[in-house]
């Protein structure tokens, strides 16, 4: 756009420039006036040969023309060569020669001997020297020839300097409007970008102002959440303590009762080791020892049986202790999940 307005600018300077070259030259209409004013003052010489020449040329001319024509008026018509002026100036320039040719008396009688230096015309009712004023009137119209065309010529010139003048001056006008245009749409595009550049600006202000309010909303969501899953781990922990504390209490009584149970079944043993002992004196003292042998494989067996049924509710005690470690742990683990995925959906 730039480029396109300074090319114009130069475009107009150079069209200035040839108008006023044109108007420094002036125009033919000043100072001394048109050819049409001043050119019968000017010296006329017809193809370079002075007046006199001219006219002693057109002399012999006409006399040549009397002598083709025997000296007679109604002949020399015919004898005249073709004109190559107009059809008007070559009818006017023939009627005036034939008009000084008519007289009353047509006779062209010559009074003296032919053969002289001049001739001699008849002077009453006959020819005289008027006839040779013909040439001064031949000389007048090919004077006002030149003249007129010179005076096309310089009125031809005289239009082109208007054309020329008057093409510049438009073209300087078109330059200027449209320099002028250019400058208005610059100037209307320079308001149309700082309009849109404030409106810009007052857009990312207010966007900037939204996007702070969310943020700072965001900010205080997160530090709410934060404080949420931060209470939250604290229930849980808690929670775990409480019941880590409750299964250490279960495990120090089952264990206080496996204790017990132990103790009770070593009271069994030695309660039954002692009646086997007290059989077996008893078989000493018995009087049937196949009895006394029967009692005390009854009191090892129930000694046995005793010692099994111990060993059995250690087992199954173990075994519930594995099997509530395993579903703790499997607890443990559903809630850590839960929490990553709600920590990551928080995010």
């Amino acid at each position: 756009m730039q480029c396109a307005l300074a090319m114009k600018l130069v475009v107009l300077a150079l069209a200035a420039a040839s108008v006023n070259a044109v108007l420094l030259r002036g125009t033919p209409e000043a100072g001394v006036g048109t050819m049409a004013e001043y050119g019968h003052l000017l010296p006329y010489n017809p193809d370079g040969m002075p007046e006199s020449v001219m006219k002693t040329r057109c002399t012999n001319f006409v006399n040549h023309l009397l002598e083709k024509s025997a000296y007679s008026a109604g002949l020399v018509g015919d004898v005249m060569p073709k004109c190559a002026w107009s059809k008007k100036e070559c009818s006017a320039l023939k009627k005036d020669l034939m008009t000084r040719l008519a007289k009353k008396d047509k006779s062209l009688v010559q009074t003296s001997n032919p053969m002289g230096p001049e001739p001699k015309f008849v002077t009453e009712g006959g020819l005289d020297d008027s006839v040779y004023g013909w040439c001064d009137v031949m000389y007048n119209m090919m004077r006002q020839k030149s003249i007129d065309k010179k005076v096309k010529k310089q009125e031809a010139a005289i239009a082109a300097k208007k054309k020329l003048k008057d093409a510049a001056m438009a073209t300087a006008k078109k330059l200027a409007e449209e320099v002028a245009a250019a400058n208005a749409a610059e100037k209307k595009k320079l308001a149309a970008d700082e309009k849109a550049a404030e409106a810009k600006k007052a857009a990312d202000k207010k966007a900037a102002a939204k996007k702070a309010v969310e943020d700072k909303k965001a900010a205080e969501a997160k530090e709410e959440l934060m404080e949420e899953k931060a209470e939250e781990e604290k229930e849980d922990e808690e929670v775990k303590k409480a019941s880590q504390s409750a299964e250490d209490d279960e495990k120090e009584s089952e264990a206080a009762e496996a204790d017990q149970k132990q103790k009770a079944a070593d009271a069994k043993v030695k309660e039954s080791a002692e009646k086997k002992k007290e059989k077996a004196k008893l078989v000493e003292h018995a009087e049937d020892e196949e009895d006394a042998a029967v009692e005390a494989k009854s009191a090892d067996e129930e000694a046995k049986e005793a010692a099994a049924e111990a060993e059995k509710e250690a087992e199954t005690q173990d075994g519930d202790e594995k099997v509530q470690k395993k579903k703790d742990e499997a607890d443990n683990e559903e809630k850590a999940e839960d929490t990553t995925e709600k920590t990551e959906k928080d995010d």
